[in-house]
């Protein structure tokens, strides 16, 4: 597979009844960080109550829509993972990030101002490091951030709220299943397959994910979380475990550290997964 370069990255938004939120937050915080927005596609469902909004507050940005008629995050990563040629690297944001930042040291966070430059550096580190997919501290505290710390690899949870790929259409990395928790099973699949991701853990993205209207919160519940808990146990026998030290209302879960390893070719399936028959709706 031949690699699109760093500098000519995209950005991808999943969005779902958020069109203020979108415009106020993620989009203001890119066009204020040196983020060109013609760089931006915005993803949607095709019955998005507030599709005018979403083109009223992206027309003359230079940002794009792409209408789709997949429902929910499973089916939005879904179309995203397959909408770019092969090879280029892609930023998946969401659209209720207020601050991308770094920690400085484990008392100060510092926004990273300009964002371009660091994206770019982002995508030539994980090519260096013969990767297809990094992210940052799932954490947004200092304290337990890695300051001047190089970027570890392995299994290591690559947090949906932003993080960057090269495109691989059709790849089973991105042939994901559960309805929630889809990014535990990313980091999953991303180590089985490519041998780990690489995080940069001296990085951090603050959102606004639990409180605003609309999103994953439409339909995300306590059964939801459940039954993606359940499945990835089944499926990823050793390398997940429950949380019961989150108090969520939700069921919670960890990875398991491993190591980085060569990967395995896409025609060997892990040993918990046995044929899925779900389909991104």
């Amino acid at each position: 597979m031949a690699f699109v370069s760093a500098r000519d990255y995209q950005i991808a938004i999943p969005s779902y009844k958020r069109p203020e939120l979108l415009s106020t937050l993620t989009l203001n915080l890119l066009r204020t960080r040196n983020i060109n927005l013609e760089r931006v596609t915005v993803f949607l469902h095709e019955h998005d109550p507030y599709l005018d909004a979403y083109r009223t507050i992206t027309t003359g940005t230079g940002a794009r829509l792409h209408i789709h008629n997949g429902r929910g995050v499973l089916a939005q990563r879904h179309e995203i993972a397959h909408h770019y040629p092969a090879g280029t690297p892609v930023v998946s944001i969401d659209d209720d990030v207020t601050d991308i930042a770094r920690a400085v040291n484990t008392k100060t966070l510092q926004p990273i101002t300009d964002l371009h430059a660091w994206l770019m550096g982002a995508f030539a580190q994980c090519r260096a490091a013969d990767l297809k997919i990094w992210g940052i501290n799932p954490v947004a505290n200092p304290f337990y951030m890695r300051p001047g710390k190089p970027p570890a690899m392995g299994l290591k949870f690559i947090i949906g709220t932003l993080f960057g790929f090269f495109s691989r259409p059709g790849h089973p990395i991105h042939q994901l299943t559960v309805p929630v928790k889809e990014d535990y099973e990313i980091s999953l699949r991303a180590w089985w397959w490519d041998g780990g991701a690489i995080r940069f853990d001296d990085v951090t993205a603050k959102a606004d994910h639990y409180t605003a209207p609309g999103g994953c919160q439409e339909y995300r519940d306590p059964t939801l979380s459940e039954q993606a808990t359940r499945q990835l146990l089944t499926d990823w026998p050793g390398l997940v475990r429950r949380n019961p030290k989150r108090t969520s209302g939700h069921s919670e879960i960890l990875l398991t550290p491993k190591k980085r390893h060569p990967g395995w070719p896409t025609t060997k399936q892990p040993p918990g997964i046995t044929h899925h028959t779900h389909k991104a709706s």
